[in-house]
């Protein structure tokens, strides 16, 4: 180069100077001012400035990782790889070796250029770092020692890993396809089929067809027909510059449905490299990528690419992405070298053997030859919007070199995939390989069609013979066996209002006075008289056939005709419960705002278009009762196409009505069908232009909201003959301009001709209510919307009362039970009766309580009963015993059952009877002050029965002897005594804390002679309320203990003197009466 610029000219023009001599010349004199002898100076090959910015931070990153050595690296760039300049890469390369300006060299992007480059440098010893894949020469060791690859992906691996691809379904044999080269580039598939080649025993895989594509049409026609008759396995590069071309113009789609396992070859991420093709994959499609991963790559760090090189970067950023990062990698590596020997190349190549470095393009790992080596992976896509897989994953890993190019072994990993055993994966037809299928399509194709002409015609003989006969047939006839008439009770009540809550609007029903059951279906029904029996016409019938074939939203269902078979004539339609269009506009609480009123008015319009399209051409009695709104807020027309022929058959004294049709149903009607018309007695016929005044009506209620002559101070006979006489109108002030009353006006003209058309009222309907958008479920959604914002709190607040319910119900349920067994028969549970061998029962009753009940009314008694008894449930609640029953007066307690308590139950009920007597020395009675509460308690132990007993209202019940013994000690017993027996005094002498007195024999019913005892108190001296632990006296204690007791008992004064003398405490349960005052 320095040849080519010689001595500098002083009187050179500066802007004459090309950029690349400005380089030479600064080099130069920086060559001879400065003495850069320990600087590295690396050169790139390379036309593209913008080279040297993406190396520059390759080098940084280097230099902060602490990679890079002692000495500077100098980069530079001469220009190479120009199409118009054979070898000019090559020629700048020399140059700079011969003025010793290089230390290595980043190898041109072009073939040609690479491997002269790549060959000088075994003579000059410069390092050279390729950044695109090469041929599978240069990859040999013995011949190009200093060279190292870097490009993301080499030819020797891809052929690997189609190896294991190729073995994991089963082929031996590849078809490989691929563009031709362009400016001396190295195309995958030639990369793929020269290795294959050349390592055929090695990979067991055998190229039985390599095509290279020059991008024409006729090279793809003649590839494709190539592919169909090759092999099952093909390979197709992904290097097509315009791979969508590509993958039409070869058929891949047809490919993979003849069941060719296709596989698309990359030497970019599968992302990038299925980037172009991408809304082609479906997924049905066998096709896969074999593509390199690029460990720890983040995809972010593109932003490097686009800084350095932003003009290339965004024009080609598919294309050029595995050139940048081998460009970075190469830089980054170049200032990596294991050996740091930067000046020098010798066996360079060695270096980087079995090393590995990590950067911002991710880890890049090196062969025992050197070069770089990547992991490979099988991806599939499942369909254009979805995501790649993974079916296999192909590991890399360095060895030591086995001949001139294997210096790595790759390892398959099979994902578990279902891929592999799809359908997808079988065998090609034989006939599609050899090329002579058949094509029979076209046949078929013309087979098929002339058979569904054929099928077209004989589906619309059979419809047309099938309604011809169906006509004669006469589903509309009901029979009187499937007809029932309902006849309801009317009340004074009028309908439900709407109000302007939706629970009120959406509960408004109409009254019906009768309706029609016809098997399980409601219908509103027209009930005449029949004369003389039908005989009906061809017309008639053809009629009443499309009449009963007419469905439409907006339209009732016409379900037939009851006729020839009773006295009455009936004409059903189905019935519409809610309301009709008359409630609504005479309810004063129904705010009928503009999206209601256009809602209705377009139904309406809607219905009768349909009806005036229709066979039927009419509607004849369209009145503000006959226009129905159901539960969907969608008005409905009912009653239609029928006047004509009532009409005719009125006329004929074929029918009458039953009643005097009412005068006010005349005033919606056209005059001009009034005129010769029996008043009261007929319908008129129905007419389209009839139907327009009508509507014009319909309006006048819509928008007034009142009949169309309540204006008019007139009997509603005087109404109608203005109306035929004088053609008098509803009452309108037309001062203001609004086209929707000017064209209500215009429904009412005296000549039919000039009423308008259905389409100019709904237009101007559409124009008067532009504001009302959406319909009137829009609406009641928006309604429900607010109501939906309370509902949680509602559902808590219903949760909260569910809870509370629930616990008064289980309260409830343990006052009828004990608590074990309610939970038992509340979890499904089976109680089984069951003897006891020790249990206590005791019986108390109010004293008296017949005396009370003369001084008291009902409320007093009941309230005096639950509030003694609800002391008595407090007392039993700090005690393990369980309340029975009430009977009365009585209240029935017993322990030890059914939870045994270890022989505890005669001190239980023995404490539960000294407090209810306690208790009731306290009470007093609310509406008798003077009156004293006395009770008289007796109980006993031994052993019982129980069970439960009843279903609807379970009871546990006590059977046996005890609970009879138990009520005699207490009918037995004076008042406010406590009186037990001598088996149970025995029990509770064992404990010298209970005081017992003797009271000596009594008689007692079904027992005889029974020696009595009394309890009086029951003394702690440990001074706490539990029971102190029982221990047994001798039969001599006890005879002691008992001859210490007196024949009379004492007063309860008596009894607590004696308590104070001994200076014992008195320990009882407190009231809760005394609780309350503490």
């Amino acid at each position: 180069m320095f040849r080519e610029i010689g001595w500098i000219n002083p009187s050179l023009v500066i802007d004459e100077l090309t950029l690349e001599t400005m380089k030479s010349i600064i080099s130069f004199v920086f060559l001879i001012f400065f003495d850069i002898s320990f600087a590295a100076i690396l050169v790139i090959v390379d036309s593209r400035a913008e080279t040297e910015n993406l190396c520059q931070q390759a080098l940084n990153e280097a230099q902060s990782d602490n990679q890079c050595p002692d000495e500077e690296i100098i980069i530079q760039r001469v220009n190479g790889c120009m199409p118009d300049q054979p070898s000019l890469g090559t020629i700048n390369a020399l140059e700079k070796y011969y003025a010793g300006q290089v230390n290595a060299f980043v190898a041109p992007p072009c073939v040609d250029e690479l491997e002269e480059i790549s060959r000088l440098s075994f003579f000059n010893g410069n390092p050279v770092l390729t950044r695109t894949p090469v041929s599978i020469d240069i990859l040999n060791i013995d011949e190009f020692p200093n060279v190292v690859q870097f490009s993301p992906a080499t030819y020797v691996g891809l052929g690997m890993a189609l190896k294991f691809l190729a073995g994991k379904i089963g082929e031996k044999a590849v078809a490989l396809v691929g563009p031709a080269p362009v400016d001396k580039n190295y195309p995958i598939a030639q990369g793929l089929n020269d290795y294959l080649k050349a390592n055929g025993n090695a990979t067991g895989i055998t190229v039985k067809l390599y095509c290279e594509n020059d991008g024409s049409d006729l090279s793809f026609a003649s590839n494709k027909v190539a592919l169909k008759q090759s092999t099952k396995l093909i390979v197709i590069g992904g290097d097509f510059p315009d791979f969508g071309a590509a993958w039409d113009a070869l058929d891949i789609s047809g490919l993979l449905t003849s069941q060719f396992f296709v596989v698309i070859a990359c030497t970019t991420p599968t992302d990038i490299c299925s980037a172009a093709i991408q809304q082609k994959i479906t997924s049905k499609g066998g096709v896969v990528f074999l593509a390199p991963v690029i460990s720890n790559f983040d995809m972010l760090n593109e932003g490097i690419f686009a800084d350095a090189m932003p003009d290339y970067w965004q024009a080609q950023k598919n294309t050029l992405f595995n050139e940048f990062m081998a460009l970075y990698n190469a830089c980054y590596g170049y200032c990596f070298s294991p050996g740091k020997n930067y000046k020098t190349g010798r066996n360079y190549q060695q270096q980087f053997a079995n090393h590995t470095f990590t950067n911002a393009m991710g880890t890049s790992l090196f062969d025992g030859g050197g070069s770089l080596i990547r992991d490979f992976e099988v991806a599939a896509y499942n369909g254009p919007s979805g995501n790649a897989t993974t079916v296999m994953s192909l590991k890399s890993t360095p060895i030591q070199c086995s001949g001139t190019l294997l210096c790595f072994q790759m390892t398959a990993y099979d994902n578990g995939s279902s891929y592999w055993t799809s359908p997808r994966n079988q065998q090609v037809d034989s006939c599609i390989l050899a090329g002579d299928c058949s094509n029979y399509f076209p046949y078929i194709i013309g087979g098929c069609a002339i058979f569904f002409v054929l099928l077209i015609f004989a589906i619309a003989y059979f419809v047309r013979r099938k309604r011809r006969l169906n006509m004669f047939r006469m589903h509309w006839k009901i029979s009187k066996e499937n007809l029932k008439i309902i006849e309801n009770k009317v009340s004074g009540m009028k309908g439900k209002s709407a109000g302007a809550g939706a629970d009120t609007l959406s509960s408004k029903r109409r009254i019906i006075t009768s309706y029609a059951l016809l098997g399980t279906a409601k219908a509103d029904f027209i009930a005449l008289k029949q004369i003389r029996k039908i005989r009906w016409t061809r017309p008639e019938l053809k009629f009443l056939f499309e009449l009963k074939q007419l469905t439409h939203d907006n339209l009732t269902r016409f379900l037939g005709i009851c006729c020839n078979d009773l006295e009455h004539f009936y004409i059903l339609h189905a019935i519409v419960e809610r309301a009709s269009l008359e409630d609504f506009v005479l309810d004063s609480e129904f705010n009928m705002d503009a999206t209601f009123k256009s809602a209705f008015l377009r139904d309406i319009i809607k219905g009768l278009t349909f009806l005036h399209k229709s066979a039927i051409g009419y509607h004849g009695l369209l009145t503000a009762k006959n226009c129905l709104i159901d539960a969907n807020w969608v008005l409905k027309l009912t009653q239609f196409g029928i006047s004509s022929m009532i009409h005719e058959f009125a006329k004929a004294d074929t029918l009458k009505p039953l009643e005097m049709i009412p005068l006010q149903m005349y005033h919606t009607f056209a005059p001009e069908l009034l005129n010769d018309l029996e008043i009261g007695k007929n319908y008129p016929k129905g007419t389209v232009a009839g139907d327009v005044y009508s509507m014009g009506m319909i309006l006048y209620y819509v928008l007034f909201r009142q009949p169309p002559y309540d204006r008019y101070v007139m009997s509603q006979r005087e109404v109608l003959d203005e109306i035929m006489k004088n053609y008098l109108q509803p009452e309108v002030s037309l001062s203001e301009e609004d086209p929707l009353l000017k064209i209500m006006v215009d429904c009412w003209h005296r000549d039919p001709e000039q009423r308008p058309k259905l389409r100019a009222i709904n237009q101007t309907v559409q124009t008067t209510f532009v504001s009302a958008k959406g319909n009137l479920v829009d609406q009641m959604i928006k309604m429900n919307e607010k109501y939906a914002q309370n509902l949680e709190k509602i559902v808590a607040e219903r949760n909260a009362m569910l809870q509370v319910a629930q616990e008064q119900t289980d309260r409830l349920l343990c006052e009828m039970l004990p608590a074990t067994i309610a939970q038992v028969l509340k979890n499904g549970g089976i109680i089984p009766p069951r003897s006891y061998d020790s249990v206590t029962v005791l019986f108390c009753q109010i004293v008296d309580f017949p005396a009370l009940c003369a001084k008291s009314n009902a409320e007093q008694i009941v309230t005096f009963l639950n509030d003694a008894f609800t002391l008595f449930d407090e007392i039993i609640k700090e005690h393990d015993a369980y309340k029975v029953e009430t009977t009365g007066e009585t209240y029935m307690v017993a322990s030890g059952v059914p939870n045994e308590n270890d022989g505890r139950h005669v001190f239980e009920i023995a404490d539960v009877s000294l407090e209810m007597r306690e208790a009731s020395y306290r009470y007093k009675v609310v509406h008798l002050p003077e009156f004293k509460v006395r009770v008289r308690i007796g109980f006993h132990c031994g052993p019982i029965a129980a069970g439960v007993i009843g279903l609807k209202s379970p009871r546990y019940c006590l059977f046996g002897d005890t609970v009879n013994f138990a009520s005699r000690m207490q009918s037995n017993c004076p008042p406010n005594q406590i009186q037990t027996s001598e088996i149970t005094a025995m029990k509770l002498f064992d404990v010298p804390e209970y005081r017992l007195v003797k009271r000596g024999i009594v008689h007692v019913k079904g027992k005889g002679e029974v020696n009595c005892y009394w309890l009086n108190e029951h003394v702690h001296e440990n001074g706490n309320g539990h029971h102190p632990p029982v221990h047994h006296l001798t039969s001599k204690d006890k005879q002691s203990h008992v001859l210490m007791s007196i024949d009379k008992p004492p007063t309860r004064e008596g009894r607590r003197a004696s308590l104070i003398e001994k200076k014992l405490p008195i320990i009882r349960a407190k009231t809760p009466i005394e609780k309350k005052n503490d």
